[in-house]
Parts: C-alpha cells; sequence; structure tokens
C-alpha cells in the first residue's frame, strides 16, 4: 500500500524473502507484514522507526531490533519467534504484541517498564516470572510493569498469576474476581498446581470457592 506520508513506509504484501539495504532516515513506520521474511537484517537501517509491524512472517529471532532505539510500538504477531532477548534494549516500549509465537520465557520483559499493552497469546509460556518492575503495566505480580493496562497470555500452559490483573485476555478483571484470587492466594494452594492440572484445580475450586448467583452470571462471559 502507497503512503503519502514521508515518514511512513508500507512494504506489506510484497513476497519479501530478505530486507535488502536502504536509505532509512526519517521513516517513522514500517510494516512489513504478510512477507516471507525469516530474518530482520538491514532492519538497522531505519533508526528512527518508532512503530514497526512484522506480523504473518517467518522470523524466527529478534535480537536486530535492539538498536531501533526509538521504538514504541512493535506487532511481530504470527511468526516463529522464540527468543525475545532483544527487548531489554528497548527503552520506550508502550506496546508489543507477540502473540502466537513459540515464545517460552518472558525473562527479556521485564526490562520493559513503559509498557502499557502487551499481547502474549497463542505462545509456549510455562510460566510467568516476577516482573514487578513493570510498573505502568496493570498486571498481577507483572505490577512492576507499571504502565501496563491491557495483557493477553490466552493458549499459553501458564496458570499462576497474582492479583492486580485489570484486563485478562480481552476480559476486565471485576473487583469481586479480584477479591477471590487474592483469597485464593492468600491460602498458599495456588502453586500446587501445574501444567495439565486442569481437572484437579476445577475440583478444588469447586470445594472452596463454589459459585453463587452473581458468579454464573461472570461464568457466562467464558463458557464456550
Amino acid at each position: 500500500m502507497f503512503s503519502e506520508d514521508p515518514h511512513v513506509l508500507d512494504m506489506s504484501n510484497r513476497g519479501l524473502k530478505k530486507l535488502e539495504k536502504r536509505d532509512g532516515v526519517g521513516i517513522e513506520k514500517l510494516f512489513l507484514d504478510h512477507n516471507e521474511l525469516s530474518k530482520l537484517d538491514n532492519i538497522d537501517c531505519f533508526l528512527d522507526v518508532q512503530k514497526l509491524s512484522a506480523s504473518h512472517n517467518q522470523i524466527t529471532r529478534m535480537y536486530s531490533l535492539a538498536r531501533l532505539s526509538q521504538l514504541s510500538s512493535i506487532d511481530l504477531s504470527n511468526n516463529l519467534i522464540t527468543c525475545i532477548e532483544a527487548l531489554k534494549d528497548l527503552k520506550y516500549l508502550v506496546s508489543v504484541n507477540l502473540s502466537n509465537n513459540r515464545i517460552k520465557s518472558l525473562q527479556s520483559i521485564q526490562y520493559s517498564t513503559t509498557l502499557v499493552y502487551l499481547d502474549l497469546s497463542g505462545n509456549l509460556i510455562p510460566s510467568l516470572i516476577d516482573l514487578t518492575s513493570l510498573t505502568r503495566l496493570k498486571v498481577s505480580f507483572l505490577s512492576h510493569l507499571s504502565s501496563l493496562e491491557s495483557f493477553s497470555i490466552g493458549g499459553n500452559p501458564c496458570v499462576n498469576m497474582t492479583g492486580g490483573i485489570v484486563v485478562l485476555d480481552d476480559f476486565v478483571v471485576t473487583q469481586r474476581e479480584s477479591l477471590k484470587a487474592e483469597w485464593l492466594y492468600s491460602q498458599g494452594k495456588g502453586r500446587c498446581f501445574h501444567l495439565g492440572d486442569h481437572l484437579v484445580l476445577v475440583e478444588y475450586l469447586s470445594q472452596v470457592c463454589p459459585l453463587t448467583g452473581a458468579d454464573q452470571k461472570c461464568w457466562s462471559r467464558l463458557a464456550p
């Protein structure tokens, strides 16, 4: 798609297998969606980029983004990314979409303290690490990501979280749900359950925290 804005470069849907070197000075928004890229070589030609979208490619690593120090928004959803090491060097990130990749570890996310939006749904994340430095990210033990207001982890095998979540997988967490979660966490049972223990967890919750009429209404939001 052609853009008349000289600060926008859209190279989506061009069958690109490689990003060639070019003069990228002044480009603030770069779109590379729906190509055949496996790497982001030569991405450092675009040092002024603030928004990068390269969804629906075959990208496996994102370490080359580390030099793009002005990045505030990244969409690398629907790729083959396994490692997110570059995030630790990007100090101005506000929005990150890494959904539908092959990510197993969140280790580098803890440095992204300016995050407001984070989507990690559809990955291979087995558990959530302590991310209390993300203070804008208003999510659970991600409370140190203090800017984060929206967080999605749907489709991951992780089950452990704590109590400050505002939006989880596009559902607004009610005060009632937060209070129940806080009480359950205080009982110290949360870490007894692991990947594959879904039925055991449901049985435990049905005994110690049975659904009331109000809960049934809330539950209907999640029912298939």
